[in-house]
């Protein structure tokens, strides 16, 4: 993993100028998603890998249903104010996107993915119920079924 370098007073540097805080997540406005550990920023998902990542960043607008369309990047964020509904759309066979939820409000809010997300073990994992804290999941896509596993808990 890549570390960017660390200012004087042991606060991280973010990797761009310009991207999405969310906690301890960062998302660049190239699509990559950083983690801080304090001190430095690792690098956990890289924009246009190997396995069709796509780059950029689509910040998800939150409401009882909320719709990721893949077409509109790799890379998808939002903040939750109540438990709601996950959708995919624009899903290409071999597509891998990732989808960042933040708990808004006083946090404890649920997400239920579509049917077709099939989880390690046949489980959803179960969101951080922390206020102001990020999960990231990521899925990739078969032409039948999304495989959604967890990069981050509670960040």
């Amino acid at each position: 993993m890549s570390s960017p370098v660390q200012d004087q007073a042991t606060t991280p540097i973010k990797p761009s100028a310009v991207g999405v805080e969310t906690g301890s997540i960062y998302i660049d406005t190239a699509g990559i998603i950083w983690r801080s550990n304090g001190a430095t920023w690792d690098q956990l998902i890289f924009g246009k890998a190997p396995g069709n990542i796509d780059a950029g960043l689509n910040v998800l607008t939150d409401g009882a249903t909320i719709t990721v369309d893949t077409s509109l990047g790799g890379h998808h964020t939002v903040t939750i104010a109540a438990s709601r509904i996950m959708a995919f759309t624009n899903v290409k066979a071999g597509r891998k996107f990732t989808v960042a939820v933040k708990q808004g409000g006083v946090g404890w809010f649920l997400i239920t993915w579509p049917a077709a997300v099939k989880w390690p073990s046949g489980v959803a994992p179960v969101l951080t119920n922390t206020p102001a804290k990020t999960d990231i999941f990521a899925f990739t896509d078969d032409g039948t079924n999304w495989f959604g596993s967890t990069v981050s808990l509670n960040s």
